[in-house]
Formats: structure tokens, C-alpha cells, sequence
């Protein structure tokens, strides 16, 4: 089977299973970073590179929010599956993955945070922003997304 097509499989059923249970567990996310570091693409730098950056990205930024906030925003999980998109797309497309990914997941809790609102006028903004999202979907459908990009040769 092609490692995209593999990569595609296994990012589907992560980005499924993150967002009915908010976890991503080893057993899914160790695969399919071991089979992006070995056989995706990019050449082997641009692989270790991209690994290197987006995980670097996430584990700063979910160091960051725990130690303002008080409280886990991020889990590792969602840590080893950039990695591993880091690694299937390349360092180049890392920074757009990111942003692909954390802009949809702002949209998606802007719409229900205003859903709530309307539905319930008296929960505040803040309770509204403590409700957890899985960041897994994102993550992989921005993965998704910027590696069809790249086989179509709209992307490097």
C-alpha cells in the first residue's frame, strides 16, 4: 500500500477517534509517526526537520498555556501526531499545517461557543472557553489537506 495512503488511513481514524474521546493514544500515534520518519516523502533532513519543528511548536506552546493557565490544554498525544505530520509534509509546510489547523479549531469554538450562547444566555463567554476541543481532527485534516496539495504540485 502507498504511504500516503497509509498516512491518510491512519490520520482519519486518529482525527475520528481524538474527536469522539478526546485522546490520542499511543498505540495509534507511535505507527504512524514511525511510518512518517522512515518513508514519507520529503527527503530524510526535511523529515527529521518538520518532525522536529512541529513537535517543538505544540510541546512549547502546551508547556506555555499550563503554566498560565493552570491547567492542561494540550495533550502529548496531540504532540506526537504533529510530529508525525511534520514529518509527511515536510519543515517547509509545518507553519501552514499549524495554522490551518489552530484557525479551524478557533472557527469551530467561536460556532459553538456562540450556539451556546444563544441557546443559554445565561452561561458566560468563560464557561464557554473551557470547553475542551480535539485538536486531533485538525491536525490531520489540515495534514490531509496540505499533503494532496503537494501530490497535485500546488505545494512543495
Amino acid at each position: 500500500m502507498n504511504i500516503l495512503v497509509s498516512a491518510a488511513l491512519l490520520l482519519l481514524i486518529m482525527g475520528v477517534y481524538d474527536g469522539a474521546v478526546y485522546r490520542l493514544p499511543d498505540f495509534l500515534t507511535l505507527p504512524f509517526l514511525l511510518l512518517t520518519a522512515v518513508f514519507a516523502p520529503p527527503e530524510p533532513d526535511l523529515r527529521i526537520a518538520g518532525m522536529v519543528l512541529a513537535c517543538s511548536i505544540l510541546w512549547i506552546t502546551a508547556s506555555l498555556f499550563r503554566r498560565v493557565r493552570g491547567f492542561p490544554g494540550l495533550g502529548f498525544g496531540d504532540v506526537k501526531l504533529a510530529a508525525g505530520c511534520g514529518a509527511l509534509i515536510g519543515v517547509q509546510q509545518v507553519g501552514l499545517m499549524l495554522l490551518l489547523a489552530s484557525s479551524l479549531a478557533l472557527v469551530i469554538l467561536l460556532d459553538l461557543a456562540g450556539s451556546r450562547r444563544l441557546a443559554d444566555a445565561t452561561v458566560s463567554w468563560g464557561q464557554v472557553a473551557k470547553r475542551p476541543i480535539a485538536l486531533g481532527p485538525f491536525l490531520a485534516g489540515s495534514t490531509l489537506l496540505i499533503a494532496y496539495a503537494q501530490v497535485k504540485g500546488l505545494l512543495s
